[in-house]
């Protein structure tokens, strides 16, 4: 069997099925690579600034007292421990009584 020769796709004739599954670079795509990091440095930079910026200026906070922000009242006293168990007589021994049967053979 001979093997036929595919049919070669012109660039410009894309079946309309496929035209918006491929993509196409640009011109301009080393700007396109560019921006997302120069866009990451930027924003890392506001939010640091938003951050750094209030720790600076301590004038403004409040006076607070040491003692009376991280003391805590003592916990409770544990409960007292239970009384201790009374023991048992073990020195008199019950005395079992035997039960008389009838038989019922005789």
């Amino acid at each position: 069997m001979a093997e036929q020769a595919k049919p070669k796709v012109r660039a410009s004739r894309i079946p309309d099925l496929f035209r918006d599954s491929f993509i196409e670079a640009e011109k301009g795509g080393a700007r396109k690579a560019f921006a997302l990091p120069v866009a990451l440095l930027v924003h890392a930079v506001i939010v640091g600034t938003l951050i750094v910026i209030p720790l600076l200026s301590t004038t403004n906070l409040p006076k607070i007292e040491i003692t009376s922000a991280f003391l805590a009242p003592p916990p409770p006293p544990p409960p007292p421990p239970p009384p201790p168990a009374k023991k048992a007589a073990s020195t008199t021994a019950k005395r079992i009584k035997p039960v008389q049967t009838q038989s019922a053979f005789e």
